[in-house]
C-alpha cells in the first residue's frame, strides 16, 4: 500500500479553466465513494440536498443520496432547477452552493492540479484525501459556477483536462496544460436543460 500511495501522491490532474466563468472540481476515488465518508463539509452538501428534495417529485433523485455517484444526479437536478427558474430555484441554488462549498474552485483561465493535498484538503477529509492519492483512477465531477453544466467522469491518475466554451471538456496533450488532444479523449459538458416541473 505504501507504494500504491507514493505512486499515486507523484501524479498531477490539472484541469485547466477555458470555459468562459469560474468552475468547480470535486476529485474523488470512485463514484461509489460515500458523501459522510470522504466530504470535508459534508453536513452542508445534505443540508443541500436536504431543500432539494423538499422541491422534486419522487422519481427524479435517488432514492438515498449517500454517494459521490448520486450526488452528480442531485446536482443535475438541482441544475434545471434554477435554469428554470420559479418555485425550485432556491433549492437547486442550495444544492449548486453546497458543492461549490465542497469542491476546488478554478478560476477562468487559471489551472489547477486536483490530485495536490494542499487543493484536495479544501473540500476532503483526511480519509478522502488518503484514498485519493493511492487511487488508480479518479472520478471527477466537474460544474460551472452558474450550475448549470455539470459532467462527472473517470480520468487516468495523471491525465489533465481543459474545460472550454463549447460545452466540453477535452484531454491536453500529455506534457501541456492547453493544448487539446480529443483523440485522447473529450466528455460532453452540456448546459441542463430546465426542470419541465419548475
Amino acid at each position: 500500500m505504501e507504494n500504491d500511495m507514493a505512486f499515486g501522491a507523484d501524479q498531477n490532474i490539472n484541469i485547466a479553466n477555458g470555459s468562459g466563468q469560474d468552475i468547480y472540481v470535486l476529485a474523488a476515488g470512485n463514484t461509489a465513494w460515500t458523501i459522510a465518508d470522504v466530504l470535508g463539509n459534508a453536513a452542508l452538501m445534505f443540508t443541500g440536498i436536504g431543500e432539494l428534495k423538499g422541491i422534486v417529485s419522487a422519481g427524479e433523485l435517488p432514492a438515498a443520496i449517500n454517494t459521490i455517484g448520486d450526488l452528480y444526479k442531485a446536482l443535475r437536478v438541482g441544475a434545471a432547477l434554477v435554469r428554470a427558474g420559479g418555485r425550485g430555484y432556491e433549492a437547486g441554488q442550495a444544492v449548486v452552493n453546497a458543492f461549490k462549498k465542497n469542491s476546488a474552485d478554478i478560476p477562468n483561465g487559471q489551472v489547477k492540479n486536483v490530485r495536490e493535498q494542499g487543493t484536495l484538503s479544501t473540500f476532503l477529509n483526511p480519509s478522502g484525501i488518503a484514498g485519493l492519492l493511492g487511487a488508480g483512477t479518479v472520478s471527477l465531477t466537474i460544474m460551472s459556477n452558474d450550475g448549470l453544466q455539470v459532467a462527472q467522469f473517470n480520468s487516468g491518475p495523471d491525465d489533465s483536462w481543459i474545460a472550454t466554451s463549447n460545452q466540453t471538456i477535452v484531454r491536453s496533450v500529455y506534457g501541456t496544460l492547453w493544448d487539446q488532444d480529443p483523440s485522447a479523449g473529450s466528455q460532453s459538458w452540456p448546459v441542463v436543460p430546465a426542470a419541465a416541473n419548475a
